[in-house]
This record gives structure tokens, C-alpha cells and sequence, in this order.
């Protein structure tokens, strides 16, 4: 006779069965699980877990055994004391004892009794026609919220400086392009002036004077237009100012003037030393660790995976202290980008994923 089939039956309803003389299966709630790397969904289930110290009889597993078999309660346990003991012998030989549709017990290194639980049954009676699938990666556009104005509040004196300074402003953005035309046009006067004092000045030499008889006679001679004049006789125009102003300078008081005048001395040019170049400066980044590892091989595998799904620059950033190779994620300037891309790889990649900065 099976007794697996039996246990199994009764783990639907019940959290712990108990076998006399091996242990019991304890039964308890686990949720929905998402894999961050494979996207597999698995619905909630229960885990099976072996107590060997649960070896008091109950008598659960016999009145079933006894109902469905259609035997007496000391039959029952006659069968389950067969079974417990062939299993223990089994297990102390090094075999494993496979419980259909629960799992296998076996022995571990230290002699202390191990089960591994057969997850292909789903004990939870409310995920009944749920099956665990793999679902493709949901890209997501996040848009940042925008930030809210900062009202500041600004002392009563600040605001009248800040009038006035205003106003201060306003009226020097107004007069200084009057300041400007005004030059301007005393510029412009000043130079007329000086045209027309420099034209005023140009006077003819055989200006005409008038005699006691009225008739206007030249200083030097009488110039008839009809007669020729020659060369010699032409009137020059000299400047009657700069003529007068104009001393009679000897050529020994011009060569005096000329050996006073100061040498001018080229200037030497210094030439200035080139400023030292820039130094590089490295900025901290913000990493999104997603795993840490004893071996490098795990860890590069990791970064595989995540470089499938569309993050490229996941990579290896150095051991720790105690020695365990880190997998970046993805890495960021900016803390609040760092903060907000760790929402998203918890919610459907790696619910424990941290920040460090480095």
C-alpha cells in the first residue's frame, strides 16, 4: 500500500500530518512570486516543510488510512509502522525515499534528515487552475511630475530697495543715450567752429584801402583784369595767424630741439609661463546594485541577464570588503534618478536592489 498518496490527500485540508515514528509535514501560506530575471509568475501556493520531532500519533493518517482502505484503526497503524521504519532504514543507507506528488527525504552530511518539496503540486486549494507563465518585460515611459513654484516670502524693506533700485535703473537706461547724443552733438559743433575760424583766417595780401577821394586803390599795385598777370605779381594766400605764431627758428636751435628728443626704447617681452592644464576631476555615480557574489562567474552571468532585457551598461563594479563581486545595474549622476529607476527595477525586477555610491 502507497501511504504518499494518502499524506498527499490530506495536505489539501489539512497544515500538518504526522507520521508516527518519522515526522510530520507542516504545511504553510506562500505568495505570488515573480522571478526578475525570467519574468515566471507562480501563483500563491504552500510550502511543505518535514519536522522530524513531530513523532507523536494523532491519529490523522490512521482514520484515513482506516476509512479509505476500509480497516481497523490497529491495522491502519500497522501499516504506517511498516512504512516508517523501512523508510528510516532506507535513509540511514544513504537512499532517498520519494514521496509521490510531496517530495524526497533524505540524509544530509551531518546524519540530520533533509526534504526537498515537489513543486510541481499546488496544495493551495483557492490557486486551484492557476499555473505559473512567463510574461514578456512592460517598457515604461516615466514622466517626472512638475515641480511646484516656492513661494518666498520677502521683508517689506527688501521690496521698497528693490523699487528703487528699479527705478534707478530705469532712469540711467533712459539718460545715458541722452548723454550720448548730447557729446555728440558739442562734438560736432566744436569741430564746425574750428573749420570755420581756420577759413576765416585765410586773407589776401593786396587787400584795397580807400583814399580821401573816395577811389579804392591797391596796397602793393593796380591789377587790371584785362592785362596779364604774370607769375611773380599772382596774390598768395598766407594764414595771417599761424604766420605771426610761427617763430624764426635757427638751424642751430633746430638741431638742439632734434638731439633733446628722447630715444624710445623698444620694450622687451616677457613671455608668461602656460598655465597648467585642467586636472580630472571624477564625479561619484549612484549604482543600482542588483546582486552580489563569492564567484565572478555567477556574477557575470547576472550581468548577461540584465544586459538581455535592455541594460546595457550593466557591468562588474569591484569586490567589497568581504570579498563579493557587485553587479551594476545601471549607474547615474543624478541622485533622484537613481531613486526613481530603483522604484522601477524593485516592482519588476529586483525587489532587493540598493543604492551605492561610488
Amino acid at each position: 500500500m502507497d501511504i504518499s498518496q494518502s499524506i498527499s490527500s490530506l495536505l489539501f485540508n489539512h497544515e500538518c500530518v504526522i507520521i508516527p515514528g518519522l515526522g510530520g509535514f507542516v504545511s504553510n501560506y506562500a505568495p505570488a512570486k515573480i522571478h526578475p530575471v525570467q519574468h515566471l509568475f507562480q501563483p500563491p501556493s504552500k510550502t511543505i516543510l518535514f519536522n522530524p520531532q513531530l513523532t507523536n500519533n494523532d491519529g490523522l493518517l490512521a482514520n484515513y488510512i482506516a476509512e479509505n482502505e476500509k480497516l481497523s484503526f490497529s491495522e491502519a497503524l500497522a501499516i504506517i509502522d511498516d512504512f516508517s521504519t523501512n523508510a528510516r532504514s532506507d535513509i540511514k543507507s544513504g537512499k532517498r525515499v520519494e514521496l509521490e506528488k510531496i517530495g524526497v527525504l533524505y540524509a544530509g552530511v551531518e546524519g540530520s534528515l533533509l526534504f526537498d518539496q515537489d513543486e510541481k503540486t499546488n496544495y493551495l486549494k483557492a490557486s486551484y487552475g492557476l499555473n505559473s507563465f512567463i510574461s514578456p518585460m512592460i517598457s515604461r515611459n516615466f514622466r517626472k511630475a512638475p515641480k511646484k513654484p516656492e513661494i518666498k516670502f520677502t521683508d517689506r524693506r527688501e521690496r521698497e530697495n528693490t523699487k528703487k533700485r528699479n527705478k534707478s535703473i530705469a532712469w540711467a537706461l533712459v539718460l545715458f543715450p541722452l548723454f550720448i547724443v548730447l557729446g555728440w552733438v558739442s562734438m560736432e559743433t566744436q569741430i564746425w567752429n574750428g573749420l570755420l575760424k581756420s577759413e576765416t583766417s585765410l586773407v589776401p595780401v593786396n587787400s584795397k584801402k580807400v583814399s580821401d577821394d573816395g577811389i579804392t586803390k591797391n596796397t602793393i599795385a593796380d591789377i587790371k583784369d584785362s592785362e596779364p598777370v604774370s607769375a611773380e605779381a599772382k596774390p598768395t594766400l598766407i594764414k595771417t595767424e599761424e604766420a605771426s605764431l610761427i617763430p624764426n627758428l635757427t638751424e642751430a636751435e633746430t638741431s638742439k630741439e632734434v638731439a633733446t628728443k628722447p630715444e624710445i626704447k623698444a620694450e622687451t617681452m616677457v613671455e608668461t609661463p602656460p598655465l597648467p592644464p585642467p586636472q580630472n576631476i571624477q564625479q561619484k555615480m549612484y549604482h543600482l546594485i542588483g546582486g552580489s557574489f563569492g564567484n565572478i562567474e555567477n556574477a557575470e552571468s547576472l550581468i548577461l541577464s540584465y544586459k538581455e532585457i535592455g541594460y546595457d551598461k550593466s557591468c562588474l563594479i569591484g569586490q567589497a570588503a568581504n570579498g563579493y563581486y557587485r553587479v551594476s545595474i545601471s549607474a547615474y549622476l543624478r541622485k533622484n534618478d537613481a531613486i526613481t529607476e530603483l522604484k522601477v527595477v524593485r516592482e519588476s525586477l529586483n525587489p532587493q536592489a540598493w543604492i551605492l555610491r561610488k
